[in-house]
Formats: C-alpha cells, structure tokens, sequence
C-alpha cells in the first residue's frame, strides 16, 4: 500500500462519522451521535448529488449481517491498522537500505568469507588458549618452587 492510499484513507476517516462505530442487528450505529449510519436490512443508505438514496441489496439476511458487523470492525480499527502498515514500511526501508546491491551470489560469496575468518578466529582461540595454558603452568612450577625454597629456608632456619 503506498503513502497516497494511506493519506486518502485517514482523509476519508478524518470526515467521516467518528467512531466507535457499533453494529446493529442489520445497521451500523454511532456510539456518539447514538444515530444509525448504514441500514443494511432495506438496503445501503448513501448520499447523492444531495439526496438520500437508497441502493437496493440482493443480499441475503446473513450477508447484511455479517456487512453490520464488519462495517464497524473496520471503521474502529483502520486507523491502527494504517500506523502498523507504515511502521512496517519504515522497517522495510531500513532493511531494503542495508541489502542494497546485494545480489545472491554477492551473500554466497560473504557467507563463505565469514566461514572461513570464523574457521580462522577459532584456530587463533585456540592457539591462545594452548598459550594460556603454558603460562598457567609455568606460574604455578614458579609458584611451586618458591613455595619449596620458602619451606626449605623456613626449615633451614628451625634447624638452627
């Protein structure tokens, strides 16, 4: 749906009865002006040319029943549906903006490099983590030995 569809329905919302709008059993009714906006059971009330006509339905009992209860449903709830259709569309802009150009072999391509610099991340983790593991074990033989020269001069000093 594109902005001037959008702009012509809040256009049309903004002059029309307001809302809520309620059903009745083969009408629509206004809550606010408690008038009735669209009698379906002898037909769709409109204006023309400054007169009120009526336009005849073929209809069954059931299909006016069923207008009378989505008339309202929609009149109440396009304004929301028409705020998450834009939000929807900005998000869509913003996503459209980060894949610009990008074509599916162009995705092929940056998938397989981040596999390999991941393959290559991981081998560096661990090399990292082999390093780490020979410096904690040289500080601990560091640790160890001058823990035994501190017990060996301890006991060397009892001795005397």
């Amino acid at each position: 749906m594109n902005q001037e569809t959008i702009n012509k329905i809040r256009q049309a919302l903004e002059q029309a009865t307001p809302g809520p709008w309620r059903k009745g059993t083969f009408n629509v009714w206004c809550d606010d002006e408690d008038s009735c906006i669209c009698d379906l059971g002898q037909g769709v009330r409109y204006w023309y040319d400054g007169g009120l006509r009526n336009y005849m339905r073929q209809d069954t009992e059931e299909r006016a029943f069923a207008d009378s209860c989505l008339i309202p449903l929609l009149r109440n709830h396009a304004p929301a549906l028409l705020d998450e259709i834009e939000r929807l569309q900005e998000e869509l802009n913003r996503w459209t903006g980060v894949f610009a150009g990008i074509t599916p072999e162009n995705m092929r391509q940056r998938m397989s490099d981040l596999s390999i610099a991941n393959a290559q991340l991981t081998a560096r983790v661990a090399e990292l983590t082999a390093e780490l593991d020979d410096y904690c074990r040289a500080d601990a033989n560091i640790n160890y030995a001058l823990n035994e020269g501190d017990r060996n001069i301890n006991h060397e000093t009892a001795q005397l």
